[in-house]
């Protein structure tokens, strides 16, 4: 159970070493929060402490990833996109020493 629920901190390591995560589906962790969420009250209704503690780590972990899209997405769209296309105006000194207006 611990490594099925401790699959999820490699994609958090990426997301938080590229501070990026437009190529991750909000669908995909909110749909497994939701998961553990059912899965830890059916864990806590039939007095099973031991998933209970698996899925509390697996919820954590997922609303972490959660987190983290909506974050990362939210601050992508704030920064100035890279791909904004730059005007070169050419200087009075180039003019003059080329003759050529670029």
């Amino acid at each position: 159970m611990i490594a099925i629920e401790a699959s999820y901190v490699p994609q958090i390591a990426r997301l938080f070493r590229l501070k990026r995560a437009d190529d991750v589906s909000l669908f995909f962790p909110s749909l497994n929060a939701l998961g553990r969420v059912l899965a830890l009250t059916y864990s806590v209704l039939s007095h099973q402490p031991v998933f209970v503690a698996g899925f509390i780590l697996g919820l954590c972990l997922r609303t972490t990833l959660l987190v983290q899209v909506i974050w990362y997405r939210k601050l992508s769209k704030r920064a100035p996109s890279s791909e904004a296309k730059t005007v070169n105006v050419p200087t009075a000194a180039a003019v003059a020493t080329t003759g050529v207006i670029p």
